[in-house]
């Protein structure tokens, strides 16, 4: 049984785990806290849906919705100035609720976490993996009324969700009691997508170090696309009209203030001044209600700048938009446990942008090619000298792309599905 981390029409890694798990005949179940994206999973595979409508005690909107994902626009202040009129919005009023409901879930009253034993035990669930530490949290908890509890790894990966409560020390010191609970007898293996990630969880959390195991995850490798044939499966489906003499670089990541769209906007138009021109894409589902889709319009608007958007929310979309990009760029002002995009682009031999420190670059060998494909995290002016030197060379371009082909090994789908079943 799987619980993605990315839940509502994105595209977890947990879900290419699936169907690896799957076709080499290990019965899945995957879990979708809401209701499970369109075409993402195929057959055996079961799929289920724990919360079919929002709970009533965490407000208006879907509990995933509201919470997982708006959790990341409170990261922290951008580097930055946004235009006068605009500002970005901190809202706790959705977030705070759920959280303290995580941390009250061992009374032993939850209805949504006995609804989840009975799905689970019907389904006869013998292992679990939980793609982030607060579903590890319900799992734990509707083990405890299971007849034969499953063994559960829970990947360790959205810490910032504690990051964000400083000045709540209440909420914060539940939450990380809770957190406490579940590596000392809630789960069987403690995962973390890289050793710079582990590392923040022992400086940050006080979590020890010998409880952590380090292990990246893997992608499935998109099907061969040569780049002006995905420019036309694009353009046959209305969905790139820009220049075809402008490189097009794009950002495929969902619509959320902390990906850093603005940053990208910010590195185009310093690299416009400078006479380079480009076609930007921000290409993902917007999630988390119109205000972050509505203030880089405004950001764009005021640079005089143009936005492309696509939804891109089908896998078969995601694909043709990293083969169709000259370079994609993943500008996220968070610190992430690991970039999937990114990743999924560069083995298929598209060139890419990302942060410095990301959990990607451990599994890059190459020195040159670290630096080539980073950038300084909030940097939009590293950004713009990156973007411009890779759109200005295009024997780099060429050899970033043999070079992230060539670590679709170290990468594949395959090798995490090994890593994931030795685990027991």
């Amino acid at each position: 049984m799987l619980l993605p981390g990315e839940p509502m029409a994105w595209r977890p890694a947990e879900a290419d785990l699936a169907q690896e798990l799957a076709r080499q005949g290990v019965a899945v179940h995957v879990w979708w806290m809401m209701r499970p994206p369109r075409g993402l999973l195929h057959a055996p595979i079961r799929q289920h849906t724990l919360v079919a409508d929002p709970l009533d005690s965490v407000g208006r909107g879907g509990w995933m919705r509201d919470i997982a994902f708006r959790a990341g626009t409170l990261l922290g202040p951008l580097r930055h100035r946004w235009p006068d009129g605009f500002r970005r919005p901190h809202d706790m009023a959705t977030l705070t609720p759920f959280l303290r409901r995580c941390g009250q879930l061992h009374d032993g009253r939850d209805a949504t976490v006995l609804r989840l034993a009975r799905q689970m035990t019907r389904a006869g669930v013998t292992h679990v993996l939980a793609g982030q530490w607060l579903l590890g949290l319900w799992v734990a908890e509707a083990a405890r009324h299971m007849p034969s509890p499953p063994r559960c790894a829970v990947l360790f990966q959205d810490m910032e969700m504690l990051s964000v409560f400083q000045r709540e020390r209440t909420l914060r010191d539940t939450l990380t009691d809770g957190m406490n609970r579940l590596l000392e007898s809630g789960c069987d293996a403690a995962l973390t997508p890289s050793r710079r990630y582990r590392d923040r969880l022992v400086r940050e959390f006080g979590v020890s170090e010998s409880r952590l195991r380090v292990l990246p995850p893997g992608v499935a490798a998109a099907p061969e696309m040569a780049r002006a044939d995905a420019r036309k499966q694009l353009r046959s489906r209305g969905l790139l009209k820009l220049n075809p003499d402008q490189p097009l670089v794009c950002q495929l990541a969902r619509q959320d203030a902390e990906e850093g769209g603005d940053l990208l906007l910010l590195a185009v138009r310093m690299l416009k001044q400078q006479g380079v021109e480009l076609e930007p894409v921000l290409a993902g589902p917007e999630l988390n209600g119109q205000y972050c889709v509505e203030g880089l319009d405004i950001l764009a608007q005021r640079m005089g700048l143009t936005i492309h958007r696509s939804e891109a929310r089908e896998a078969a979309e995601q694909d043709a938009w990293l083969a169709a990009s000259d370079v994609v760029v993943s500008a996220t002002i968070a610190e992430t446990a690991f970039d999937l995009m990114p990743m999924r682009a560069l083995i298929q031999g598209t060139p890419v942008l990302m942060p410095a420190g990301s959990g990607l670059c451990e599994l890059i060998e190459e020195p040159w090619l670290r630096e080539a494909v980073t950038f300084d995290r909030l940097s939009s002016a590293d950004l713009a000298r990156k973007l411009k030197a890779l759109l200005g060379d295009e024997a780099l371009r060429r050899r970033i792309g043999d070079a992230g082909r060539a670590m679709q090994p170290r990468c594949a789908v395959q090798r995490y599905a090994r890593d994931i079943q030795s685990l027991w």
